[in-house]
């Protein structure tokens, strides 16, 4: 899970990336940029099946995470080998982005370190407080290696959003994807109210 869009100015988003591809030696026609109502959110694709060298797929990542955001092959065979090689620039892009909120914050410092040893529900509780939960009220583990943030808090006063925000940086400055954890929620979909 990454911080994604919300680093980029909507508007600026199709020339940040066709820009991003042209630096790195691919046709900008290939670029695909939609916005998605169901997630609210804007998303990047690369189209066609035509080869891209590593290099060229290692500078495509290598733009993603810097500028925050997401970047999919249509391909599949290009997209399993772009997601195996940009996973450890993403995995650092989002360790030093919530690295650098939470010191803007002056939390950096009090940060929840990850131990294994220690086990997900522990850490779990300890994460909730920090970022101003109580204990079992936002986070649930699915089993030894993945955290859910629960969706109901999503909608609770007051800024469940901040948060939540909280949540996601104390994860990323964590690096708990390199200790296999995986977290994150279903989609923004949760923002909105129940039906009656």
């Amino acid at each position: 899970m990454f911080f994604a869009l919300a680093l980029i100015a909507g508007s600026d988003l199709a020339a940040n990336f066709k820009s991003d591809l042209r630096g790195c030696g691919i046709d900008e026609t290939r670029a695909i940029v939609e916005h998605d109502e169901n997630i609210e959110d804007r998303e990047t694709g690369i189209s066609g099946a035509k080869a891209v060298p590593d290099d060229q797929m290692r500078c495509i990542a290598a733009a993603a995470a810097r500028r925050g955001y997401f970047i999919e092959f249509v391909d599949p065979a290009l997209n399993g080998r772009f997601a195996a090689l940009a996973a450890p620039q993403m995995r650092e892009a989002r360790r030093k982005f919530a690295r650098d909120w939470l010191a803007e914050h002056n939390l950096l410092g009090k940060l929840p370190v990850y131990d294994s040893n220690e086990g997900l529900d522990s850490f779990a509780v300890r994460v909730e407080l920090f970022c101003g939960f109580a204990p079992h009220a936002a986070l649930q583990s699915s089993g030894p290696k993945t955290l859910t943030i629960v969706s109901s808090v999503l909608r609770r006063a007051p800024s469940p959003e901040a948060k939540v925000e909280c949540l996601l940086m104390v994860f990323g400055a964590s690096d708990l994807d390199s200790a296999g954890v995986s977290y994150g929620f279903i989609g923004n979909e949760t923002y909105d109210p129940p039906a009656p």
